[in-house]
């Protein structure tokens, strides 16, 4: 693929100022708003439309060609799911196979989301995470925390794994683990299935579980006031802006707080400027941060002279005190997780800068840019990761994530137990 030529500063920086002059206005484009929402047949032309969209996009826009395995043909790959989708008919088969084609990029903010009309796969209430390298149950109803999933359906679960690996959007492996492993049960809405399972004493089982897909997300905000004046703080996105405010409103000041720990184990991301704003108030001095963002642009007669990709280059500001409000200057810790992404590692690396205290728990999801986004046959929508960053003084971000000064992961026994033993990790270091 493509190498790159890094811009001037100065040239980056007029972009950088013409992103910043637009960044506050509405910038959901028009194809977004319009979206079909009603069922329709997508024809042969429009199948080979939506391939060819993700690979032109890919090969403009994603931001990782320097950087990935040599053994990805990105045009080979084209050329071969290309009859593929010529010849798949029917739409849920179709957006799979985009689904598995954008997967090749190993990248978390590379992927394809199904027209809203397509019936989509839904899973019964429970919650399956990684645990000891096993698909066990950690929320949810129907099978008991700390119970191992062993098969769906009577088919073994190892048999079923490298199917839904394939599907899986991230750059490290425990990501697309991760991922995998959480899709276990998805199927028809309103559908029965038959689950397998071994018990934390070793006893097999079997549940029929309904797909409702009740299963409740992750608070957006969550205040939890522990014994010894701890506060646990739960976000499980850094996105409506109102995370913010939902902050402040529960920390106006911090008298009788000795301690505040942040979960943010399933952040899904957001806005990394919300983040921002909430560690201002942490910390009293600047935070030089030193992560350099990397965008690839298109621009032609560069390319065509042979001088390689343009790249726009944004170097982090330092992130500065919030003078307005009262700062918190105590202990602080951060829990972390393979469900960690996005603008979440965002927050854990600027808290790692600023020196305030430790992460804990397991590494992040390794995946943090901001997408191209583009439109997909019959109301679909494509992802390209766009920009990639490059975090300073620790080994390389991209496909593994931050790793925590405090590595903890859950155990069967302990899910079975009822402890939650990062957080009582993160407990025993604030007291230390």
């Amino acid at each position: 693929m493509p190498r790159e030529t890094v811009l001037p500063a100065d040239l980056s920086q007029q972009f950088i100022a013409a992103y910043e002059a637009v960044a506050g206005r509405p910038a959901i484009p028009d194809w977004y708003l319009n979206l079909p929402k009603e069922p329709r047949p997508i024809s042969e032309a429009e199948r080979i439309e939506g391939l060819a969209a993700i690979w032109a996009q890919a090969r403009a826009s994603f931001a990782f060609w320097t950087n990935f395995p040599e053994d990805l043909n990105w045009d080979a790959e084209f050329r071969r799911f290309l009859p593929l989708v010529a010849a798949s008919d029917d739409p849920a088969e179709y957006y799979r196979l985009l689904r598995r084609f954008t997967a090749l990029l190993c990248e978390g903010h590379s992927y394809v989301m199904q027209p809203p009309w397509i019936d989509n796969r839904v899973r019964p209430a429970i919650g399956i995470y990684p645990v000891e390298g096993q698909p066990v149950v950690v929320r949810g109803n129907g099978l008991p925390l700390g119970a191992v999933i062993t098969s769906v359906d009577d088919v073994p679960v190892t048999e079923l794994l490298p199917d839904l690996l394939a599907l899986a959007c991230s750059a490290a492996d425990h990501g697309r683990l991760c991922q995998a492993m959480g899709a276990l049960l998805e199927g028809p809405r309103g559908s029965q299935v038959r689950v397998g399972a071994r018990l934390p004493d070793g006893a097999e089982t079997v549940a029929i579980l309904t797909r409702d897909g009740a299963l409740p997300a992750a608070p957006l905000f969550e205040r939890e006031d522990l014994p010894g004046g701890v506060a646990l703080v739960r976000i499980g996105a850094w996105h409506p802006e109102r995370v913010v405010e939902l902050f402040h409103q529960a920390f106006p000041d911090f008298l009788g707080v000795r301690g505040i720990i942040f979960d943010l184990r399933r952040n899904g991301g957001g806005n990394s400027a919300f983040g921002d704003a909430v560690l201002a108030r942490l910390i009293d001095q600047p935070v030089e941060r030193n992560i350099v963002s990397y965008q690839p642009l298109h621009w032609g007669s560069m390319q065509g002279l042979g001088l390689g990709a343009p790249v726009l280059t944004e170097h982090w500001r330092p992130l500065a005190p919030d003078t307005t409000r009262p700062r918190y200057a105590g202990p602080v810790a951060v829990l972390t997780g393979m469900q960690t992404v996005s603008a979440g590692e965002d927050f854990a690396a600027t808290f790692r800068l600023a020196g305030r205290g430790p992460l804990v728990g397991e590494p992040t999801a390794g995946s943090t840019g901001t997408p191209a986004i583009f439109p997909l046959p019959g109301g679909g929508v494509g992802a390209v990761s766009s920009t990639r960053c490059v975090y300073p003084g620790r080994a390389a971000f991209h496909g593994c994530g931050l790793a925590p000064d405090v590595p903890v992961s859950p155990t069967i026994a302990g899910l079975a137990a009822g402890r939650d033993e990062v957080l009582e990790a993160a407990l025993a270091v604030l007291k230390a």
